[in-house]
């Protein structure tokens, strides 16, 4: 049974179930992965997935399920199920409805690559390039992964949406190790091979890995830092999720009261925009049926907007919808941002180092943790190189540190930006984000207990 059918197959058995609107998604992916530790491939696997998503909606309650096992006795038991929920719950204080199309959904340049489905077997090749350029920088190992993949995803709603959607996505990541304190880290994403080229990736992240050796323990203190876009690319994630209405109604958000106010330097403009060609987040409709749009989360430094959906438009009473509702972890369709961009600055990367003067360039991070979601009180483990700034040169390489501040005061630290930007999505990056490096000022840091 082809996408089409399944997708007809659960909208129809959702709607036979007496539910007042119904959205049904069905996905389908074709995926080749390659993994290498140590210089050698360890796995190298390639799958098809189809997965199904449905958003109910009866008596202006609502519920969601994802499913994996669309054989047509797991989608009436998945129906079932949440049908008993929705009958369980309080009624609500909103009245909640889909989206009314239809819409047109046009279609994005570039989100579909031909070239990368048939890089599969070209995949130990790339690595071996990668790996082979990495060592000849100096490293001693590298590790990471490759995945190429082709998706389609189709739409039907109650509301009279229709749609069809189709791309690409590659994504590779390379760490190299000089000693097991010394590595450096490269990534790189898109819906087209244009601009891949896993032998310089695989370089500078030997180069970094070399440059970093020989650590020495770190100071705690406040200090001026350039955070790259591995590390940003983290800490704007998190507001980026912070900006979902839903993460403002469950009470996890230090942005849900902020709405027209200061929350960044003026320096820092950030925008959801799945929209944009050769992105690797590109998505032409949310799971509501809602046409995708730019959205500027923040302009200027002023927070211009929360994302929502049709239910936390009507439940906070502003806003409107962004395209943004989609599945998620939580459990249900809520808005999350997709695809984000950050406006980039005026200075070199060598230009922001000399400006920094005296400081310290992170150049990654991981183990992000948040000891008040409203507040937005952090900590983050760098990971990989940090290298200490003397003069406006990087001078030495430092070990055993934590970032440990305030989200927003980060934000609103912010000094300068680098021209180029580069493009972030990895497990530690879940949205894909296009993002300059940042000079900010004052940042506590102290020592990790790792």
């Amino acid at each position: 049974m082809d996408a089409q059918d399944l997708l007809q197959l659960l909208y129809n058995a959702c709607t036979k179930a007496g539910v007042d609107e119904a959205s049904t998604v069905v996905i389908e992916e074709n995926v080749h992965m390659t993994r290498f530790s140590e210089n050698q491939i360890t796995i190298s696997e390639n799958w098809d997935a189809v997965k199904a998503i449905a958003y109910l909606i009866k008596d202006h309650k609502r519920a969601a399920f994802m499913l994996e096992d669309l054989a047509p006795e797991r989608m009436h038991d998945a129906i079932d199920a949440a049908l008993a929920w929705m009958k369980r719950t309080e009624k609500p204080e909103v009245e909640v409805t889909l989206p009314e199309g239809p819409f047109t959904y046009g279609n994005v340049e570039n989100s579909y690559d031909p070239r990368i489905p048939r890089l599969d077997t070209e995949l130990p090749d790339i690595v071996d390039e990668a790996v082979n350029a990495s060592l000849s920088e100096k490293a001693k190992k590298a590790s990471g992964v490759l995945r190429v993949q082709e998706h389609s995803r189709l739409i039907k709603t109650s509301g009279g949406c229709e749609g069809v959607e189709r791309g690409t996505y590659l994504e590779f990541t390379i760490r190299a190790f000089h000693s097991d304190d010394a590595s450096g880290h490269e990534n790189w994403c898109g819906s087209t091979r244009d601009g891949f080229d896993a032998e310089a990736l695989g370089s500078t992240a030997g180069r970094v890995a070399y440059q970093a050796r020989n650590p020495s323990e770190g100071k705690p203190g406040v200090y001026n830092v350039i955070l790259a876009p591995s590390v940003m690319g983290n800490l704007l994630n998190a507001i980026a999720l912070s900006s979902s209405a839903y993460m403002a109604e469950v009470g996890v958000s230090c942005l849900g009261d902020k709405v027209g106010q200061q929350v960044a330097s003026g320096d820092l403009t950030l925008i959801d925009d799945a929209r944009t060609p050769t992105s690797p987040g590109i998505s032409l409709f949310d799971d509501e049926g809602s046409p995708t749009e730019p959205v500027e989360i923040i302009k200027d430094g002023i927070l211009q907007t929360l994302l929502h959906s049709s239910y936390t438009m009507r439940k906070r009473k502003e806003g409107r919808l962004t395209g943004n509702a989609y599945y998620s972890l939580f459990g249900e369709v809520a808005p999350v941002p997709r695809c984000l961009f950050v406006k980039p600055g005026a200075a070199s990367g060598d230009e922001l180092v000399k400006e920094l003067g005296k400081g310290l360039y992170i150049t990654n991070t991981w183990y992000t943790r948040f000891q008040n979601y409203i507040t937005g009180d952090f900590s983050t483990i760098p990971r990989d190189a940090i290298f200490t700034v003397e003069r406006g040169e990087i001078s030495g390489s430092v070990k055993g540190l934590r970032i440990s501040d305030n989200l927003l005061h980060l934000l609103k630290e912010v000094r300068a930006l680098s021209r180029e930007r580069v493009w972030r999505r990895w497990w530690e990056v879940d949205t894909p984000i296009f993002l300059p490096s940042f000079l900010v000022e004052n940042i506590s840091i102290t020592k990790s207990t790792m």
